[in-house]
């Protein structure tokens, strides 16, 4: 009887374990990380890009550096493509230029 229990709760182990792993698996396929580098020159151009991206619903993770001249974003690729998150920022006036594709 025991020994009927103990490979029950193994075999159960290996399933969840498995389950997790593809649930991660999925997770990552769900989120793309892309760089630009964008002609912004104060703090109110940083603030004006960020307003206009985190209400973005694809967008999950957002980083504007001011001193690098670079806004990273991490992204539902489901959602939305490189490029109209380039747009979104042109639209705003600013240029753009792609400096890492989505990972």
């Amino acid at each position: 009887m025991k020994t009927k229990l103990l490979v029950l709760a193994l075999l159960l182990s290996c399933v969840f374990t498995s389950g997790a792993q593809e649930n991660k698996d999925e997770q990552k396929k769900k989120k793309a990380d892309v760089t630009f580098s964008v002609n912004m020159h104060c703090d109110k151009c940083k603030a004006r890009i960020e307003k206009a991206l985190i209400w973005e619903k694809s967008v999950r993770d957002l980083e504007v550096r001011l001193k690098d001249k670079t806004v990273r974003i991490v992204f539902d690729p489901r959602k939305t493509t490189t490029e109209k998150l380039q747009d979104l920022i042109r639209d705003l006036g600013y240029t753009c230029e792609l400096i890492r594709s989505p990972s």
